[in-house]
């Protein structure tokens, strides 16, 4: 299956997940560029589709608010939240999450706890908040290997994070997680208000929270549902 994801200089964690998430569901790919792909999954690159799209639309998102999209053409079985799907045009239902939600399937068997905190920046955040995390703490990578970030993070007992799918893991994971905003991410904080929106909260920077329980688990259920619908018919 010919997938686009965003790749820049060095990987980033959760474009990375898009090929894994995929292959999961027993959907061999191969990465092209946008105009050439049969199906995008994850990341904030609507806006990197061509106009007229017509593949198909697994939960990527917007980056900034005031894009308008047309996804007329396109075969839409989820988008990130509702603020993406908002100036879509996107037609029938659509199931509202980040992929990123499913990251745990990609586990091959539990990871124990090791570290009190794990700290997530976002690649382009090198803030003083991430230079000296305490000794139980544990600071993460996110241009290494998906894999071995998405265990990183599972091994911690809580989560700071400026990058969204740091949050969107701990999410998945049932972490407790606090959003540091970090003003040279796209989109003023668009799309973690996008994401969180579709869990029906009101998400904020330097606050504690745990998402609901039953918020991630209905968001991971349609999500599943979705891709197995894709991947059925191809």
């Amino acid at each position: 299956m010919k997938l686009y994801y965003w790749r820049g200089k060095r990987p980033n964690f959760g474009d990375e997940l898009a090929p894994l998430l995929l292959e999961s569901f027993g959907v061999p790919c191969e990465r092209v560029k946008a105009a050439e792909a049969a199906v995008v999954v994850v990341g904030s690159i609507a806006e990197h589709l061509p106009a007229g799209y017509t593949g198909a639309v697994l939960g990527i998102g917007k980056a900034h608010e005031e894009t308008r999209l047309d996804l007329r053409r396109a075969r839409v079985f989820a988008l990130r939240g509702p603020l993406t799907l908002r100036r879509s045009m996107a037609l029938g239902s659509v199931v509202l999450g980040d992929p990123g939600l499913l990251a745990e399937r990609l586990l091959d068997q539990p990871v124990p706890v090791v570290y009190d905190v794990g700290f997530v920046p976002h690649y382009a955040d090198r803030g003083a908040w991430f230079q000296t995390p305490p000794g139980d703490g544990l600071l993460i990578d996110v241009t290494g290997p998906p894999l071995r970030v998405l265990r990183a993070i599972a091994e911690c007992g809580r989560i700071v994070t400026s990058s969204l799918h740091g949050l969107v893991v701990a999410d998945a994971l049932g972490r407790p997680r606090k959003w540091e905003l970090y003003d040279r991410v796209q989109g003023a904080g668009f799309k973690f208000a996008d994401y969180s929106a579709a869990l029906g909260e009101d998400l904020r920077p330097g606050v504690w929270r745990t998402a609901r329980t039953s918020a991630v688990r209905a968001a991971q259920a349609d999500l599943s549902e979705a891709f197995q619908q894709f991947a059925a018919e191809g």
